[in-house]
């Protein structure tokens, strides 16, 4: 059975990304801060702790570029094929 993707929700999408990288950040800070300590850099170490921020927030707005701009294609193009085999059971 061939489905169609003919519309992406950009905030939705976005959102989930920029979430999910910003617990990435926060997932590496503990290294970064390893690193920077190391390095012997003090000020870039109150900084390393705030990276995770920003980092989601430019997700954020890259990723509504990017589903704003595949929403454009979508729309010209009729939007992306895929094949789906069979249905999920809920647990």
């Amino acid at each position: 059975m061939n489905k169609r993707i003919s519309r992406v929700w950009v905030h939705r999408t976005s959102r989930a990304a920029a979430i999910l990288y910003c617990f990435l950040g926060l997932v590496f800070l503990p290294f970064t801060l390893l690193a920077v300590a190391a390095g012997g850099g003090g000020g870039a170490l109150s900084v390393g702790k705030l990276a995770p921020l920003p980092y989601g927030a430019f997700v954020y707005i890259f990723t509504a570029l990017s589903c704003w701009l595949c929403n454009l294609a979508a729309k010209r193009v009729g939007g992306a094929e895929y094949d789906a085999v069979g249905h999920l059971n809920p647990l």
